[in-house]
């Protein structure tokens, strides 16, 4: 059975909607604040929650961060905001911090409903995608070894972006042992400063960097810059799924979840170059 958290400091409204969500054949667990909602979701694990903006103790925007910042699982578990704020600014913000889909108060419960079934499809059919890509993968290993290359590839003008964290190191140390010519920025606000001059065969952006995430960085780079340093790769840890509303497809040309063999990641990126020359 769906497992769905409420978090909603408002008692009335958190009833009708456990009440709304269990009619509909939800289990459904429910808070009343941030920090009780934040422990229910390290404790029961649920495959989605519904939280509030505005609470008492820690904000919805505050939980989410904390979230996100502290387990990677969690990236996968579809977030839907509850306010009774309607701006556009407001909607924006709790978007950009990863939330899944975003409801106004009053709460119109034939809408909430049909949310949370479009969110829960979603996650199924990026499972699903995910579980074909490791068939991919394991058949390239396993029934086509004698096909990849096992040689090292022509030094490239690598460029990476994201955090020392995530695979970047082990990334990083595959690619000099293959003789690239690597350029690692941590910052996004600094690839963004020297993005006009930079260029390269081939850019690993990772969700995270030191100070913003990648879907910023990529819509404030303009896409004739981004072009002197393509392809571009999304680079993401296997468990975390990508938000499509953030990580459009149009964002970067491909994307990969790490761990990956290092035979693999060298496959692909002769692949990847190759399509671009």
């Amino acid at each position: 059975m769906i497992h769905i958290l409420c978090i909603e400091d408002e008692a009335d409204l958190r009833e009708e909607i456990v009440f709304e969500l269990n009619e509909a054949g939800y289990k459904v667990s429910e808070a009343s604040n941030g920090i009780d909602g934040l422990k229910l979701i390290e404790d029961q694990r649920p495959d989605l929650i519904l939280c509030d903006v505005s609470m008492p103790k820690m904000t919805g925007r505050e939980l989410l961060s904390e979230l996100r910042r502290r387990d990677l699982e969690f990236a996968e578990t579809p977030f839907v905001f509850l306010s009774a704020l309607a701006d556009r600014e407001d909607l924006i913000s709790g978007m950009e911090l990863g939330a899944d889909e975003y409801l106004t108060k009053p709460i119109d419960f034939e809408i909430l409903l049909t949310k949370v079934k479009s969110s829960l499809r979603l996650v199924n059919r990026l499972t699903e995608k995910k579980q074909v890509e490791h068939v991919k993968i394991y058949k390239a290993l396993t029934e086509g070894a004698e096909n990849l290359q096992t040689g090292p590839l022509s030094p490239l003008r690598i460029l990476m972006i994201g955090k020392a964290e995530h695979g970047a190191s082990d990334m990083h140390k595959l690619l000099s042992d293959q003789g690239h010519d690597l350029t690692w920025i941590t910052k996004g606000t600094e690839f963004v400063k020297r993005a006009h001059t930079m260029k390269a065969d081939l850019t690993f952006i990772w969700v995270y960097s030191d100070d913003m995430e990648a879907n910023m960085i990529l819509k404030i780079v303009p896409e004739k810059i981004r072009h002197q340093t393509k392809p571009w790769v999304l680079v993401r840890p296997d468990s975390m799924r990508i938000n499509s509303n953030l990580y459009p497809d149009s964002m970067t040309d491909y994307n990969i979840g790490l761990p990956l063999p290092d035979n693999v990641i060298l496959e692909n990126i002769a692949t990847w170059t190759k399509a671009e020359a």
